[in-house]
């Protein structure tokens, strides 16, 4: 095996390349966190959305529950002697 001897130049040349390498890196992942946030941001308005949804059908529910209810104890109360 040939054995090749490490000058000053080509860890020169190693360090830059290895520089490069780490810059190009750094670049991505913070295009990807920059990505993962718009995302998160997007799903919290999603969840957000959903969740006001979600308690308005409550209320209906519990309006039409309790409008219901006062219903039939208003039929009951008619209804006694």
């Amino acid at each position: 095996m040939e054995r090749s001897a490490w000058t000053d130049e080509r860890l020169d040349d190693m360090l830059a390349r290895n520089e490069s390498q780490f810059d190009r890196i750094l670049i991505e992942m913070a295009a990807l966190r920059e990505e993962v946030r718009t995302e998160m941001r997007a799903m919290r308005s999603e969840i957000g959305a959903e969740l006001r949804a979600v308690r308005r059908d409550m209320f209906y529910g519990f309006v039409a529950m309790f409008t219901a209810m006062i219903a039939v104890f208003g039929v009951l109360l008619a209804q006694a002697p």
